[in-house]
């Protein structure tokens, strides 16, 4: 897998060129997994690595039918927490997946990952932020103004019970949408 090439390469241009060099980060649909920011977090990771701290990167995504995605982004991540049970997981994933409670029509990654494992063991937090602008694909993938709202700074707050789905939030401040890592090939948009 690229990821684990590049974390135990040196970090030099090469490994960086080959880590983007797979279809993946030239798929039309250019969303944040494909930003600018998840190669500058995998460089990150790679400097750990390379410090000898013990850190593993999982890419638990699916490339299976959208309505099945969620589940297997969990078993993904339970075979993964099962390989590794004293580890600790940072999961890095949208909103719509970090979410621990279902509605009738659909059942978050992380709700369903709590069921595959001590369900002790997911903190799952909500974004909270100044607004700003993301990359998001809407109409079109690229970066979109969005509200927010002003607080004090940075923070990680815990909620007494779970909310919304979540047992605390996150505040992260303004927000800046990070570019794509790669030029998408032809037709950036959603079903294209």
């Amino acid at each position: 897998m690229r990821i684990d090439r590049f974390l135990a390469s040196s970090g030099d241009a090469a490994a960086r060129a080959d880590l983007v060099s797979g279809e993946f980060w030239t798929f039309p649909m250019q969303d944040g997994r494909r930003s600018q920011a998840t190669v500058d977090l995998l460089v990150r990771a790679q400097a750990w690595v390379r410090d000898k701290t013990p850190i593993a990167v999982v890419a638990f995504d699916a490339e299976v039918p959208p309505a099945e995605r969620d589940a297997a982004m969990a078993e993904h991540l339970a075979a993964a927490r099962r390989a590794r049970p004293e580890a600790l997981f940072l999961v890095i994933t949208g909103g719509l997946h970090a979410a621990r409670a279902a509605s009738p029509d659909f059942e978050p990654m992380a709700a369903r990952l709590a069921a595959l494992i001590d369900p002790s063991r997911v903190v799952s937090l909500r974004l909270a932020h100044a607004g700003g602008d993301a990359w998001l694909c809407t109409e079109e993938c690229g970066p979109h103004e969005i509200d927010g709202q002003r607080r004090g700074p940075r923070s990680i707050e815990l909620f007494d019970r779970l909310t919304d789905g979540f047992d605390g939030e996150f505040y992260v401040g303004p927000l800046h949408a990070s570019p794509q890592a790669v030029e998408a090939r032809s037709g950036g948009t959603p079903g294209t």
